[in-house]
Order: structure tokens, then sequence, then C-alpha cells
């Protein structure tokens, strides 16, 4: 039996989901270390945290979460030179981590279903640029996958949701969509417009935010900001006095500690009639650090309702330099220049999914930003959690298989060089860019200004050439046989494929041309991925 496979891959957790059938997708739950080292359980929800040992052997799961010289959070990384050397393993990067963890999906579809063909669609933040977007792919050809399909994350939940009710006529009043994507690391809102027609059913995205490191996360260490400062008021002692490894593992702890106090106190608030009092607050651990040095801590603390929003709610608050109003703001925006006919009035639905989506003051502020719009939770008998990973799994099925929703694919971001001259952005490919088999050609031409081996462009992405939040990207490198002579001319072309790997291609007036692909590098460095099982798995070199 072949699977049709949808990966979520989280900051904070991974998901996976199958269809094998016209009944839909469901979730298979992967095997992980949770309370005991050698004691596995399955769980829908795998932590995307990774712990190494002796032998380059990798636990992950949620008893790795637990230790404080875990890797976790490492989404954000992607697309980075950021890396860290490890005693047990050597050189970590943010794709090695993330194989790992979809090693570990791996093994379980192996084990459940031997025929499986090794394929998925893997979904990433919509912002996700070419760069990071690279990093997944090699984190998933590292991992073992034959090939991975990149699909937005809220393109995803929405695919979930518009398979359950395309039937109805809730498209028919506005074809314009608002999803939310509020998750433990990442903030990501797409606004999709649904095109029917003779030959079926588009989706089409034509607004989103911009990448950002908003989420739970960021609720966590807002939470652990403020017991800390309760905790030296009780405890008397001064964290910034306290040895630089108790310290970070202290905050470590703290963080964990307040992220499952958030959930008990979001439990508490969706029906106060289930606790007849708030949770209470406790730290009862010995944190260890360097030089037989340890910290004792013994502290609980019982907060108010309004103390609790306060603290977790400043995120939901417009006056803040950090808020989830101001990706909704970039969409919007977006959307307006993509689609003259859209407008923030004609939206028909919006739509929230994600982990963090499950607070209180998320759906309060969205209740409160779109008070004459149905705000709804993208829902299959599943958890919010696990709503992106369904989705994935549900296209992947439809994809190979019936072919009865095309996606359209846009960049929905410009990307720019530098001019060596003046110093000035000159954008290579536009906002507006779309998928497409044929190449585009740049309308600029371009010399060189000295002999090279090489060629390179600096690039940078944004909004414009005047934005003040352009982002560098990896640098665009085209090698050559031989050397090519100073003022040599040459012009660019690019075409971007439906998962957004873009190519670009260079033709020179002799007539030589180069071709070089941004989202995936052939070149991948081999390395052995091997993580703790309950069950017996070879784990091939890639």
């Amino acid at each position: 039996m072949n699977p049709a496979v949808g990966i979520d891959l989280g900051t904070t957790n991974t998901v996976l989901a199958v269809q094998i059938d016209e009944f839909g997708p469901r979730i298979l739950q992967v095997a992980q270390p949770v309370h005991q080292r050698n004691s596995f359980e399955r769980h829908n929800l795998l932590r995307s945290s990774v712990l190494f040992e002796p032998n380059k052997l990798a636990v992950v799961g949620q008893f790795a979460s637990y230790h404080p010289d875990c890797y976790s959070s490492t989404k954000s990384l992607m697309g980075t030179r950021w890396s860290h050397r490890n005693e047990f393993y050597g050189e970590v990067t943010p794709s090695i981590v993330a194989a790992h963890v979809l090693r570990a999906c791996f093994d379980e579809l192996c084990q459940s279903y031997p025929d499986w063909d090794h394929c998925a669609a893997i979904t990433v933040p919509a912002s996700f640029n070419s760069d990071q977007r690279r990093d997944t792919f090699v984190a998933a050809r590292l991992a073992g996958f034959k090939h991975a399909y990149l699909l937005d994350e809220p393109v995803a939940a929405f695919y979930l949701y518009h398979d359950l009710h395309k039937d109805g006529s809730l498209f028919c009043e506005s074809p314009y969509t608002l999803v939310f994507d509020f998750g433990g690391g990442t903030l990501d809102v797409s606004i999709i417009k649904v095109i029917a027609d003779s030959c079926g059913t588009t989706l089409d995205t034509i607004g989103r935010s911009r990448y950002n490191n908003l989420g739970g996360d960021d609720v966590d260490r807002s939470l652990a900001a403020f017991f800390t400062g309760c905790w030296e008021f009780a405890s008397g002692k001064d964290f910034a006095t306290l040895n630089a490894s108790i310290k970070e593992r202290f905050c470590r702890y703290l963080c964990l500690m307040s992220s499952q106090y958030k959930e008990e106190m979001e439990h508490y608030l969706s029906d106060p009639e289930i606790l007849p009092l708030a949770p209470t607050f406790r730290l009862d651990s010995t944190i260890s650090g360097s030089q037989s040095q340890a910290l004792k801590l013994n502290y609980e603390r019982r907060i108010s309702e309004a103390d609790y929003r306060a603290v977790a709610d400043i995120f939901f608050d417009n006056r803040n330099e950090q808020n989830t109003f101001k990706p909704i703001a970039e969409a919007i925006s977006l959307a307006s220049k993509i689609d003259p006919d859209f407008s923030s009035d004609k939206l028909n639905l919006v739509l929230y999914t994600g982990g963090a989506s499950r607070m209180s003051g998320v759906q309060r502020a969205l209740k409160s930003k779109f008070h004459n719009k149905h705000c709804t939770p993208v829902t299959s008998n599943a958890d919010a959690c696990e709503t992106v990973a369904q989705g994935a799994a549900k296209f992947q099925y439809d994809r190979v298989r019936r072919g009865s929703v095309r996606l359209k694919t846009r960049l929905l971001e410009s990307i720019f060089t530098r001019d060596q001259n003046t110093g000035r952005y000159i954008e290579l490919i536009p906002f507006d860019c779309v998928a497409s088999e044929k190449f585009v050609p740049i309308s600029r031409e371009f010399w060189t200004q000295s002999p090279l081996i090489t060629l390179r462009h600096p690039l940078f992405r944004g909004v414009s050439a005047t934005d003040h939040q352009l982002w560098p990207m990896r640098p665009l490198e085209i090698p050559f046989d031989e050397v090519v002579p100073t003022g040599s001319r040459y012009s660019l072309a690019y075409k971007m494929a439906a998962d957004k790997e873009l190519e670009i291609l260079c033709s020179f007036s002799g007539g030589a041309t180069s071709k070089i692909t941004m989202g995936l590098d052939e070149s991948i460095e081999t390395h052995e991925i091997k993580t703790a099982k309950l069950f017996k798995v070879n784990s091939g070199r890639i």
C-alpha cells in the first residue's frame, strides 16, 4: 500500500498524516521517547527537538525537548549560516536538525507502509524564501525522501477546509479567504482566492505576510520573564548574578514550565468550570551548572486571569512593536497590488490554524479585527496542530491521483540585486512572478567589469527597491568553465516551479549559456542520519 504523505515540519511540533483512500487523511502517530530514554510512546505530535548522543545517535521527540542540550526551535534558522559544533555529532546546522526529525517520520512510514514510494508533501511557511526552502529540501534528502514537494502551510490548511466545504455555497458569495496560521515559532498570514471555471477549481494565493519569528514561543518567553521577576522578588536572588551555565539551563527550564502553564491556563480559560481555581505555576527542580554549582528551585505562585492576560496577550495588541496585526496588514496590502478587485471588505472568511491559535487572546484579536466576518478554526475532527499535515496529505493524494484542484503559485515578493556602480537595488524577479515552464527574460542587460570565472550577484528580497526591510539571501553564483573577459555582455532570465524553486539562466552575447537552480543545490554533503528507534530499520547513507 502506497499512501499519500503530508508532513507539517513545525518549529515546536512535527505532525505526520497519510491518506490511502477517498475517506480522507488521518494522523499517523510517531514513536518517540517521552518520560524515559528507552521507553517509546506513539503520539500525534512529534516534538521537533533533537538530542545528540555518542556515536552520532540522535534522540528525537519529547524526551529530547526536556534536555538542556537539545536542539529545538531551529526552523527559524533555516536559510542562515547558523551552525554549532556538537561534541558527539560534529557540525550541526538547521538542515541537520530537521533531517533527524524528518527521519523519525520516515522510519515510521517505512514500518507502517513497506510499499511507500518515499515521496511526501512537506509544508513550509508561505514566506520562506529560496534559501529556506533549499535547506528544507536538503533536510528531506538527508532523511531519505526520494522526492519532497514543498507546500505553503496556509495553503495546506485552506486546502483541507475547502475540500470539506467545496460543495456548499460558502465560496460563491466572495472568493477571498484570509488564513491566519499561528504556530510555535512563526506567524503566516495568506489571502487565497478561489477561482471556479469549467476546467475545475484553482486556489490562487494573492497575498501573504513577510517572514517573521512571532509565535507561541514568544508568549512562553514573555511569561518566563514575568515569572523570573516574581522568583527574584520571592527568593531575594538576582538572575543576572547566576553562573552562565546555570543561567542558560534555568532559562530553558523556565520557558518549558511557562509553556506548560500557558497550556493549563488556556484550558482553564476555555471552560472556567473545569477547575475551581486558576492553575498554579510551580518551579521544583535543581539546576546543575559547571564547577559542581547548582541552583535549587522551590517556588510556586497562582496569578489572576487579568495578570495572565497582561503578560500573555501583549502580542495581540497593535500598540506593541511586534504584534499579530502587522502581518495581516502586510498580506492585505500585497493582495491589493496583485488583484485590483480585492479589498479587505471583500473577505468572505477568516480561518485560523496552528498550535498557538488555540489561545483565547488570538481569537479575541481576530474577532475584534474582523468583527463582521466569519472567524472560523480549520477543523477536520483534528486538533489545530494537525490540520496543516492533513491538508498536505490531502493535497498530495489529489495531486498524484486525481488532480481535481489546481494551485496557482506566486512568488509574492521581489528579488533584487545591487548595481555595482551606483549601489542601487535592481529588481530581477517581480513579486507577481507565477510558476511557469518557460524562462522569462529580465529586461536589463548586464556586463562584466573584470575577468571572472564565477559570476556573482548579491541577492535581496522585499517588497520594493526603496523598502527599508530588504533581507539578504544566498548570492547568485554561476561558475564557468573558462575565464570570461572584461566587458562581456550577458542577460538573465528566470522561471519558477510549482514549489517556488527558482532557476536563473545566464546568456552571453557570444551564445554561451549557464543555468543555476536557486532552490536546491545537487551537491549535498553526505551525512549519516541515525535516530533512536522503537523498531529496527536500516538507516542508510544518502
